[in-house]
């Protein structure tokens, strides 16, 4: 879940990308989807693990994942930090 006081968000996107924890192997972003607004400036989201690309998938991995925060015209107004090292995955992760 991510909140905001900005009345101009209207939409937060989710972002992830793979970082093999036993190479120098990372993905590149990918759209995760977009999370459900409240209409109150909270958003929230389910992100099961089959949503990764399977070609994306390693066998042992970091998934990183970065929020970005959009206007009505779709035009980007920020993003959060990248969010790095926290969530482990696998390639047989399930939901």
């Amino acid at each position: 879940a991510v909140s905001t006081v900005n009345p101009y968000v209207t939409t937060v996107d989710l972002y992830y990308r793979i970082q093999d924890r036993l190479s120098t192997s990372i993905s590149n972003w990918q759209f995760g989807g977009s999370l459900d607004s409240d209409k109150h400036g909270n958003f929230t989201m389910a992100f099961p693990s089959s949503r990764v690309d399977p070609d994306v998938r390693s066998h042992r991995a970091w998934l990183d994942y970065q929020f970005v925060a959009v206007n009505k015209l779709g035009d980007a107004l920020g993003r959060s930090a990248k969010i790095a090292k926290q969530v482990t995955y696998t390639i047989d992760c399930t939901d």
